[in-house]
């Protein structure tokens, strides 16, 4: 075995690693969204789960979300980052980034 595939399997299990905890973390994000908006995550109505033009999605389910991602996640959302999940795209890029 040459020095060279050696490194291809290491980088091979670490590409395959970060997916799997890719995986989990839009698992448990999908069961927050379930949980408080009563809905199956699916990828069509993704586009549709945005702050204030999803029905349910009001101010109270803002703040609910918030506190389900920061308990899930183990994090602290500041204040004036939380309106920066006003969709469900949104808040998975802020937690991607966030979890880096």
């Amino acid at each position: 075995m040459t020095f060279k595939y050696i490194i291809y399997i290491v980088e091979g299990n670490f590409i395959n690693n970060e997916h799997r905890v890719m995986d989990k973390l839009i698992t448990k994000y999908n069961l927050i969204f379930e949980e408080i908006f009563k809905i199956k995550v699916t990828d069509e109505n993704k586009s549709r789960l945005v702050y204030k033009k999803y029905s349910q999605w009001d101010s109270l389910a803002q703040m609910t979300l918030i506190q389900s991602i920061e308990e899930t996640f183990r994090i602290m959302i500041p204040f004036d980052e939380m309106m920066c999940i006003d969709s469900y795209e949104h808040g998975l890029d802020y937690l991607t980034d966030k979890l880096k």
